[in-house]
């Protein structure tokens, strides 16, 4: 059965849960969302919820935290929206940071989108986060520390399009290690987006990881004007 997983048999997988033990529901799972075959996500799913003494509540949880993860880092958007938005269980906080730093580093903008506004929402921020809109007015600090873990990566790998989803998300506040990074891998584009989207909110005298003083010796005469 997983082999027709894996190759998005669904007609196979169908004919084949029937006796299906629990554990291959549970591999099913993860080897859909990491092919990115959501229909046969949709069946280990459903064959699960109703055969009595199926994956237990635990079992359950862990399966779909890592396919979430697992479709994050292969860029299945579909896979992840479908994992976020219509599973029970809800994935776990640190499943979303997980997935968020796999998506970042590999420059999956599209799973960055679907990701943020679950984030803003766990963190109790209103509005912002995904779409180039305002920064949420409040985020909680695991929800802080997981949007800077993830543009710290993209950063660090030069990822513009993943940053700029990111950077749209955040107060200015939390951009100095990110743009220390930047500066010093020579991602100079990513230094200018950063400067510009939060001109006026980063604070320019070097403190923390010393950013701004780092993109400036670093990548040239930088300004926030």
């Amino acid at each position: 059965m997983l082999n027709a997983c894996a190759k998005g048999n669904a007609e196979a997988v169908e004919l084949l849960l029937e006796r299906a033990p629990d554990i291959s529901l549970t591999q099913g799972c993860i080897i859909a969302a990491r092919s990115g075959h959501a229909p046969i996500l949709r069946l280990c799913l459903a064959k699960n919820a109703e055969k009595p003494g199926g994956m237990g509540g635990k079992a359950r949880a862990q399966a779909l935290n890592t396919s979430l993860v697992q479709a994050a880092a292969r860029g299945h958007s579909g896979i992840v929206h479908e994992l976020v938005h219509r599973t029970k269980p809800p994935p776990e906080p640190d499943t979303v940071k997980r997935a968020m730093l796999s998506a970042a580093s590999r420059n999956h903008g599209a799973v960055l989108q679907v990701l943020l506004p679950v984030l803003t929402r766990a963190g109790g921020g209103g509005g912002g986060g995904g779409g180039g809109g305002a920064p949420p007015t409040q985020l909680s600090a695991e929800a802080e520390d997981t949007l800077k873990a993830a543009l710290v990566a993209a950063c660090s790998a030069g990822h513009a399009r993943g940053a700029a989803l990111l950077i749209a998300g955040m107060p200015g506040r939390l951009m100095d290690q990110p743009l220390a990074v930047c500066a010093s891998k020579g991602h100079v584009d990513l230094v200018r987006t950063i400067l510009h989207m939060h001109n006026g909110s980063i604070d320019v005298g070097g403190g923390g990881h010393g950013g701004y003083r780092t993109a400036r010796e670093n990548g040239g005469n930088f300004t926030t004007t």
